[in-house]
């Protein structure tokens, strides 16, 4: 479970079709707030049959974190917590506006500013009236937003008050406004703290003064959700910032090392990996015709492919698979913090962030020579070498050797007899 809800949605300028019984539990809603927190009372006949007819109206009720609470626990108290969240996120379905606004500034529980408990950018205490009147008659679209925490959270980093619930707006008001497509200048926002026993949270309405501007895709709900729970819990996210990026940072360098350990046991003739010596091969062909700068981005697509497939064998290495293993994880933490979806990760190869594992490939390769220039011919040439070639591609090995450790890396390839092998089939 998410340890930060956020849910978003819009209200068409017409009024949705009314449902009176629904709407009477809304107006006369004693019961709702009604549990005693020592009793624990299985959930009644009453209460399950309006959680069934709440959820025709608002299907999107089964995500909620009350809903997976009462599932877990089909108490009273945990059916009347359900029943509170899904006439708030419904409200608007049930009723018009208007309706909707005064159930927000007043229904019980709301952390009150004077007599309701509506809220905007401003210190002063708003009129209810005439943000009900602003909110009914705009002829534009109206977004609504819930910000959901678990109880211990809110406890624990201070979200019990609509002061701090209004500064955290404050903060987030310019990705609001950029998610939402509206200029900073014409947002307009109300909001009401509701500090409910297990989920402590918040409702927003949010509209464009300009009726005409506005609108919110799936990823600018991505971007509003992303952006409140980096906020919220900014230090245990930034523990996990922390570790991923000394994880990223040691894949990386050690797959460049395990390049060159791959380059060094090839030369020694103690390597067995015809498809990754082919590659490697091809790739420095590949190179010697490429003009302009040998980076992976200036590279045409056959080149590309050719460094994706070596990264590809790289990262089929153990210690490589599980250091990347622990780099997606940590990455899915982070999503966990505002999602319940698993994120879908790329292999290695296909992984921005890793790019400049490619580079480090190219800058290797770029820097070998090889004792045969085609692997075709290998075979023919190495039967042809004489003693005194043999003496001195040995003289060349031990200068490169010397070479590695004081002006950068060079590698001397002489071709294995699988690899010459492989090359034939």
């Amino acid at each position: 479970m998410p340890r930060v809800i956020v849910s978003s949605r819009f209200l068409k300028p017409q009024l949705h079709n009314k449902r009176s019984n629904l709407v009477r539990y809304v107006a006369t809603r004693e019961t709702v707030e009604m549990f005693t927190p020592d009793k624990i009372s299985p959930v009644t006949e009453r209460q399950s049959e309006l959680i069934d007819n709440l959820l025709q109206v608002y299907p999107e009720g089964v995500n909620l974190a009350e809903y997976d609470d009462y599932k877990e626990n089909p108490t009273e108290e945990n059916a009347t917590e359900l029943i509170t969240e899904l006439l708030e996120h419904s409200a608007d379905r049930l009723g018009g506006r208007e309706i909707f606004v005064r159930y927000m500034a007043e229904r019980p529980g709301v952390e009150k500013i004077g007599k309701h408990g509506l809220f905007n950018a401003g210190d002063s205490e708003v009129s209810l009236g005439d943000a009900m009147r602003q909110v009914e008659n705009h002829p534009g679209n109206i977004w609504t937003h819930v910000v959901s925490l678990r109880r211990e959270d809110a406890e624990r980093l201070g979200y019990t008050t609509p002061k701090r619930w209004q500064e955290l707006i404050r903060h987030q008001i310019d990705v609001i406004a950029q998610a939402q497509n509206i200029r900073i200048d014409d947002l307009c926002w109300f909001a009401a703290f509701h500090n409910t026993a297990h989920h402590p949270h918040i409702h927003m309405i949010v509209f464009s003064a300009d009726p005409k501007r506005g609108y919110l895709t799936n990823n600018g709900i991505e971007k509003i959700r992303s952006s409140f729970a980096n906020e919220i819990f900014q230090d245990e996210l930034n523990n996990i910032y922390e570790k991923q990026t000394q994880v990223r940072n040691k894949l990386r360098s050690d797959s460049a090392q395990l390049m060159k350990t791959i380059m060094h046991k090839i030369q020694n003739g103690e390597y067995s990996n015809p498809e990754l010596e082919k590659l490697v091969q091809k790739l420095s062909e590949q190179l010697k015709s490429h003009k302009g700068k040998k980076q992976y981005g200036y590279l045409q697509p056959n080149v590309k492919k050719t460094v994706d497939e070596i990264v590809l064998q790289l990262s089929k290495n153990d210690d490589v698979a599980k250091m990347y293993k622990e780099w997606c994880e940590l990455e899915q933490d982070k999503y966990s913090t505002y999602t319940n979806e698993l994120k879908t990760f790329p292999p290695l190869h296909e992984n921005k962030v890793f790019k400049p594992i490619k580079n480090r490939v190219i800058d290797i390769v770029s820097n070998m020579t090889f004792a045969l220039t085609t692997p075709e011919c290998a075979e023919q040439e190495q039967d042809n070498i004489s003693e005194s070639d043999i003496e001195i591609n040995t003289d060349i090995s031990n200068t490169e050797s010397q070479d590695d450790t004081s002006s950068g890396d060079y590698y001397f390839i002489n071709w294995t007899s699988e690899y010459k092998s492989a090359c034939h089939e």
